[in-house]
Formats: C-alpha cells, structure tokens, sequence
C-alpha cells in the first residue's frame, strides 16, 4: 500500500468518508444519523490515503484538540482490502506523524458494534477512557487513548530455559508491536548454556544496559531479583517496574521485604493465584504487611510459573502503564 499524506478536501478521501458512512448506516440505522454532526471536520491537512494499484482503498485523519493531544477519525478500509495489515500500516502511519509533530496523547471514538474496530485499536495499547466532549452521555459511543510517547522498555527473564527463551521472544513481539522501544538482556550464563545464574555477574550486565531515559523494566522470576538488587546498589533507577512470578519462598521473605523496600517507583506485580515458587495469596501478604503504597498486585490463573498467557497479561500491563504514563497517577 502506497500512503499519501493530503487534505480533507482531497476527493479520495471525500469518496472513502463517503464510503464510511455508508457502512456505519447500514450497521446503526437511523441511530447514524445523530452520530453525522461529530464526523464534519474542519480545514485540516493531517490526512493519510492508502492506495492499492493506484486505487483509494483507506484512509485515516486527526485533527488537534489542544496543544498535546490529537484526536483519530475517519478511519477506513475498503471491505474487500480487509484482513491484509492495511489497518496497521495506516493507523501506526498517523500516530507517527502525530508524534513527530510534538503531540503526547491520541484519543479516539467508536461505536459498541465496531467490534473489529475496537479489537484493533486495544492492539495498539489503547485504553477504555470516559466518554469526551460531544460523546457524553452518547450509550453507543466508545472512547479509547493511548500515550503517544515511546516508551522504553528493558526486559529481564528468568534463568537459562527454553521455555524462559521463548518468553522472552514473545513478549519483546508483543511490545514492539506496541511501538514500545524494547531491550532485552542476554544473560552470560545464557551464552554458557549454563543453567545456575551468577547473580554479580548478571549485575554488572543490567547496568550496561540501563539509560537516563529507561522508563519501565518488565522483570520475571529471578529477573524480579535481579532488578531490586540492581535499584538497591543505584545501577539503575526506573520510571516504573512489571513484576511477574516473584520467587519468594517462606525463607526468603526477610531478603525479599529488604529488596523492594527501597524501591519508590510504581511497581505492578502479577503473580499467579498457584505460582509453584510463591502464591498470590502469599505474596500479597508480604506486600500488605510492609504497607507499600507503590505497589499494585495482579491474580492470574496458574500455577507453572511460565507467565506466557499473553492475552490475560498484556493488556492488563498496558492499562497500569496507562495509567501511570497517561494520567499519571496509580
């Protein structure tokens, strides 16, 4: 797909918004017909039109509510161009135009039955907001935002395994999908193909990795450790921390509770309600006797300490990270 960026006053895109319409009139009917004030547009000249063999098969615009946030609208792809990627192509296409003209938010609205609509924009780690400006009140009206600022991102796994080596692939695809800037760390042992961790040595490794911009470390298993050790000799200083599958036995509560102690910055720990190593119940029992306001705590189902159910984990990772990067605030 060829992308044009153009006006709203471009007949492609005229024709495709025509097409737009159409299509939301044949799935709301005469409810549509309320909805048609909010999609007149001023002068703007922040559209994108895809083309396909020189025909307009999509197109997408924004305009500028205030001086950090844009708002998407027109978003459109020809029925029979459908399930092919365009939709990716022309929404991260926007958002990084966005971007680089210095705006920090995009907010959008759809219907409830844009199904495939929602589904796609929830990909893109936006979140469910309050219904804005003229959608107040509107039942039919989904509003959604998404943090236009990249985030960066270091993730530290657990010990050497196959199964820790396929997690970590998975979940930097899922990121970088995101558009969030991802980093990994390879551990030495890893290269050794050793399975015991050394644990100075991984050390030393993190703070080659760490930058003043680092905003958010994604740690598993021992990686939790690791990071908390990391924080507590100042090697690094994150914005925000994900922890999943902390490995806190009964004997190890004392070392654990002297680790995060230190730790000011927000931290979401998901654990499994049956983590072999340590139960939610059990860990959320620790948190709560040593009263840490920072500290947020997810249950999920499970007890393998694997952590690789992504479409339960990553959205809820992306809705605490909205929180604290869009409304800041836990």
């Amino acid at each position: 797909m060829i992308l044009k960026k153009t006006n709203n006053a471009d007949h492609d895109f005229i024709t495709l918004a025509q097409m737009l319409d159409t299509e939301l009139s044949d799935r709301y009917g005469s409810l549509q017909a309320s909805y048609d004030k909010y999609n007149i547009i001023n002068p703007i000249d922040t559209v994108i039109i895809g083309y396909l063999n020189n025909v307009p098969i999509a197109c997408c615009c924004f305009n500028a509510l205030d001086e950090e946030t844009v708002e998407i609208k027109r978003m459109y792809v020809c029925k029979d161009a459908r399930k092919k990627g365009l939709s990716v192509m022309i929404l991260s296409s926007m958002e990084q135009w966005a971007a680089k003209l210095g705006y920090s938010k995009s907010i959008l609205e759809t219907g409830k039955r844009q199904h495939e609509a929602i589904g796609l924009y929830q990909k893109f780690g936006y979140q469910f907001i309050e219904n804005y400006g003229p959608y107040k009140g509107l039942e039919m009206s989904v509003c959604m935002a998404k943090s236009l600022t990249t985030i960066q991102s270091l993730i530290v796994p657990g010990k050497n395994s196959p199964e820790n080596a396929t997690w970590l692939q998975k979940i930097s695809d899922q990121f970088r999908t995101l558009d969030y800037k991802v980093e990994t760390i390879a551990y030495d042992h890893w290269d050794k193909s050793n399975q015991d961790i050394n644990i100075p040595l991984e050390l030393k490794k993190i703070a080659t990795y760490s930058k003043p911009d680092q905003q958010i470390i994604i740690a598993k298993s021992i990686g939790v450790i690791l990071t908390l050790i990391a924080n507590q000799q100042q090697n690094i200083c994150p914005k925000a921390a994900v922890f999943m599958g902390a490995p806190v036995n009964e004997d190890q509560t004392k070392d654990f509770i002297e680790l995060i102690m230190p730790a000011k910055f927000p931290i979401l720990m998901i654990q499994q309600d049956s983590d072999k190593l340590t139960s939610f119940k059990n860990l959320e029992q620790i948190i709560l006797n040593i009263n840490k306001e920072n500290i947020s705590m997810v249950s999920i189902k499970g007890s393998d300490h694997v952590y690789d159910d992504f479409d339960q984990i990553i959205p809820k990772i992306t809705h605490w990270i909205y929180k604290i990067f869009l409304l800041g605030n836990l």
